[in-house]
């Protein structure tokens, strides 16, 4: 039989040029782990899971970096749209963890990570911002069409694809099974992330796990009652598996020379909205950019059998905030996208 006493505390001061405020919340949870899931309750069952795992052990940070953090964040807020600095204490079982979060946030893009990372943070996104100062005008081809996507819009269309195809509860890809293109690692000890941990929900102890190697299913997001894939991903209350943080790995080419070989490409930046319709991910994106113009566009479109078309990735990878629970670091794309126009 298994049971955990889960609690889990967020203070957070969220700043913001016009001024600032405080909001918390805080989890109570007695979990039962049964064959099919954990139910909130205490209940005497026989069941013990038959998966290998490490145990957890508690981690904490010094709590005097909490109110350092806020004074530099005060100094930085004109230099970007919003900084949220989080204590977030969480206990599983016998394990405590104490750890300082910032997120920072500028126009269409969201970085986060460990508090000390606060001044890099604000630097990358006062770098990384691109703003088009030519006049919008309407794209004019619709279907098929080869683009370069940036980090952002890749990672957010690779986490929706992980979660949707490697849940270790119901795989839509065999182990082992040739895929798209690329290596893919969920690595939760990432620390230029707002997802960083170093237990899950049901206390096992995190590591980098290898979900695509060289475009071969390796392993799933699996957690202790999961049908697939090693322990080590149980997040949310009843936990469930998911990932943490992304890390897609690079390529050979540098945006240049993308940009250089593929003359007129169009460029997309940001993430309005996304949604998956069908074995479809459709994103509104914030940017799109052709030789220096603004071009708009409904949406694109990236069927999951499109991302065996993938043509180049670049050899830098960047981070993004995809909320404040998951992280992705990834290169920019060459790859084919279907446009929806207005």
């Amino acid at each position: 039989m298994v049971q955990i006493f889960f609690n889990s505390k967020e203070d957070s001061l969220i700043i913001t040029r016009s001024g600032k405020y405080s909001q918390s919340s805080q989890i109570k949870a007695e979990m039962t782990l049964t064959p099919e899931g954990w139910i909130l309750e205490n209940k005497e069952i026989s069941f013990q899971p038959d998966k290998n795992f490490t145990p957890c052990i508690s981690y904490e940070e010094k709590e005097d970096v909490y109110q350092e953090v806020i004074n530099k964040a005060e100094k930085l807020i004109p230099y970007v749209d919003k900084i949220v600095i989080k204590r977030i204490e969480r206990r599983v079982g016998e394990c405590k963890e104490i750890k300082f979060i910032t997120l920072v946030e500028k126009d269409y893009l969201k970085v986060g990570g460990k508090v000390q990372y606060i001044d890099s943070l604000v630097s990358y996104l006062q770098n990384e911002i691109r703003s088009i100062k030519r006049i919008l005008r309407d794209y004019q081809t619709g279907g098929r069409v080869r683009v370069i996507l940036s980090p952002e819009v890749f990672g957010t269309i690779i986490a929706y694809t992980v979660k949707t195809l490697l849940n270790g509860n119901y795989p839509k890809l065999k182990l082992y099974e040739k895929v798209f293109p690329l290596t893919i690692f969920d690595n939760p000890l990432n620390d230029i992330s707002p997802a960083f941990t170093v237990f899950d929900n049901e206390g096992v102890l995190t590591k980098k796990k290898e979900l695509i190697g060289d475009g071969v299913v390796q392993d799933y997001l699996g957690t202790l009652y999961s049908r697939f894939g090693n322990p080590g991903n149980a997040r949310g209350i009843p936990p469930e598996p998911d990932f943490f943080t992304l890390e897609i790995k690079g390529g050979d080419w540098s945006l240049e020379e993308m940009r250089d070989e593929n003359k007129g490409v169009i460029t997309i930046y940001g993430v309005e909205s996304v949604q998956i319709i069908e074995n479809s991910i459709r994103i509104t994106p914030k940017i799109v950019e052709k030789d220096g113009v603004g071009l708009r566009i409904r949406e694109i479109a990236v069927p999951f059998q499109d991302l065996l078309s993938i043509e180049a990735l670049s050899k830098n990878v960047k981070p993004y905030a995809l909320d404040e629970q998951h992280g992705i670091v990834s290169p920019y794309v060459l790859m084919p996208v279907r446009i929806i126009l207005f």
